[in-house]
């Protein structure tokens, strides 16, 4: 039954329950009753119990409203993502929502573009075909500007090392720097003179001259050589050439035996006495072509060798008309000589060794120039 005190108004929700009457209740209160040695009250089912008044509540002041404040711009704005403080909660919570962004392909750039209405499949087409025509160009440049190092830093090795090998061989492998001796041409005979006399192509005018060089007046033991230069290459004649001018019967083979190196010569001692020296290049065929020349050597040299004063005419007729060459030995030396009407030697030559070969008509010229062409091999 509820309590019809206006003060009920009041009561708490515990002291509400404590006033409904139950059995566990009157149990309670009857032991407690007992307990304390009163008597047990015989409550009626239904009766109230009496409820102590209220206390009243104190009086809460009210609170006088404020007017707003104006609104003030806040220069930072909290993001929904950062945390909050103790307490605070957000004034318009509300539930986060994400979405995940459509994938971006090259398909769906080329659509809206089209779409847009700023270019065409065409356009993008040639763009694109421009863009990899730039790409190939600057691939190119970049492979030829590699290429271009490559070689750059592969010719900077080989010039160190070069460099390093000549640096090297300067300074421990080259040797000192010899004198430089200048080519001498060596002849084949000292001499106290030498003459040129110039072959124009007239064989005529080149025996005339030489028969007046054979009779030159020279000092006592002095040697003179005539030197025969071609007017065309202002060169000496060389010795097959020369033998085959002035002796038409000189045998091929021998003339090919020498050497182009040879020595035409006066030697004076009272008189002029003519000589030849020849350099040999085969001993053996030059030894059998003077064999053979041997029957024409008089009339091939008497021009030049065989021309002798008016009182030694008589003497060299004789020896050219049957005179032969004999053996003989002088110093050591072997020779072949003919002989004039009187016995003398008219005409001999002799192999010094197997490199030379001397024609005279005087055994004192065959020694005075062996001396002189072994002192000159030993000088040398």
């Amino acid at each position: 039954m509820e309590n019809k005190d206006p003060n009920n108004q009041y009561l708490s929700e515990a002291q509400k329950i404590a006033s409904i009457r139950t059995l566990e209740s009157d149990i309670a209160r009857a032991k407690e009753e007992k307990d304390a040695g009163g008597e047990i009250t015989d409550l009626q089912p239904n009766t109230e119990i009496p409820v102590p008044p209220p206390t009243p509540l104190p009086q809460i002041p009210q609170k006088k409203e404020l007017p707003p404040e104006p609104p003030q711009d806040n220069p930072f704005v909290r993001s929904d993502l950062l945390p909050f403080k103790d307490g605070e909660a957000p004034e318009n919570p509300k539930k986060l929502q994400f979405e995940v962004s459509p994938l971006r392909t090259y398909t769906n750039d080329v659509a809206q573009a089209v779409q847009s209405g700023n270019t065409s499949l065409i356009q993008i087409a040639v763009a694109e075909q421009k863009e990899k025509e730039q790409d190939r160009i600057v691939e190119k440049a970049g492979k030829s500007r590699t290429h271009k190092n490559v070689f750059l830093i592969v010719a900077s090795l080989i010039m160190l090392s070069l460099g390093a090998g000549i640096l090297y061989y300067g300074i421990f492998l080259k040797k000192p720097d010899e004198p430089i001796v200048s080519p001498v041409k060596i002849e084949l005979i000292n001499s106290e003179s030498q003459k040129e006399i110039t072959f124009n192509g007239d064989r005529e005018k080149l025996l005339l001259d030489l028969e007046k060089e054979m009779s030159a007046v020279l000092a006592t033991s002095s040697v003179r050589i005539l030197k025969v230069i071609d007017s065309t290459t202002a060169k000496m004649i060389p010795a097959p050439q020369f033998l085959s001018l002035i002796a038409p019967n000189v045998p091929s083979y021998l003339a090919r035996s020498l050497n182009p190196e040879f020595a035409l010569g006066i030697y004076f001692n009272q008189k002029s006495r003519p000589f030849l020296i020849f350099k040999i290049d085969s001993y053996e065929n030059t030894f059998g072509g003077m064999l053979k020349w041997e029957e024409n050597i008089s009339g091939d040299l008497g021009r030049l060798f065989l021309t002798l004063d008016n009182q030694n005419q008589s003497n060299l007729e004789v020896g050219l008309a049957g005179s032969v060459f004999k053996d003989s030995v002088i110093k050591n030396q072997d020779i072949r000589f003919m002989t004039g009407k009187n016995g003398d030697v008219i005409l001999l030559y002799a192999f010094i060794n197997k490199d030379l070969l001397i024609i005279t008509t005087d055994p004192t010229v065959l020694t005075e120039l062996t001396d002189r062409i072994r002192r000159a091999q030993i000088l040398r």
